[in-house]
């Protein structure tokens, strides 16, 4: 057997052990996009309301999605990536800007396969630290942020855009580098 050939049957043993591991851990609400490579779940603003950041509420939250895409790398099957805002909040933290005028910051992160995906639903959020990507932007208002967010999310489920770090270069290139150590 030549290597291309087990290289090709190790990337399809891959798949179908992330296939066996969606499954396994169904979300129970239907998606709010579906493509050819992946769904996603854009979880209800009711819900965001849960996240806390050291311990204290974040009302900076603008989206947050859930995302399958067992393509992307053979152990994690699901990412969530979330949207805040950047304006100024009572009794927050001195927010930290690396692009000037940015007013919304997005990030990426791995979901732990051993944890239930559909917890998010109920505020908890099974990542994996440190993230995969994170960016600030300038939009014109949340709305315009949380199209261009699912803009990125479409991207993802239908396979050309990859939430694995091997794949860091095609977020830069959508996003730039402000964010990422020097």
């Amino acid at each position: 057997m030549d290597e291309r050939k087990m290289a090709e049957d190790m990337v399809q043993e891959n798949r179908q052990r992330a296939m066996a591991a969606v499954r396994a851990d169904p979300v129970g609400v239907p998606p709010s996009e579906s493509d050819l490579r992946g769904e996603a779940w854009l979880v209800p603003t009711d819900h965001v309301g849960y996240w806390h950041i050291h311990g204290r509420p974040f009302p900076a939250s603008v989206a947050l999605w859930l995302i399958e895409c067992p393509w992307a790398h053979p152990i994690w099957h699901s990412y969530v990536l979330s949207l805040v805002h950047l304006r100024p909040a009572p009794d927050e933290q001195p927010i930290r800007f690396y692009i000037p005028g940015a007013t919304h910051e997005f990030m990426i992160f791995a979901l732990n396969p051993s944890k239930r995906r559909n917890e998010i639903f109920g505020g908890r959020v099974n990542r994996l630290d440190p993230g995969n990507f994170g960016a600030q932007m300038v939009c014109a208002s949340d709305e315009e942020a949380a199209a261009r967010i699912r803009d990125t999310v479409r991207e993802i489920i239908r396979g050309d855009l990859s939430p694995d770090t091997d794949f860091t270069h095609q977020w830069v290139q959508r996003f730039g580098d402000s964010m990422m150590r020097k």
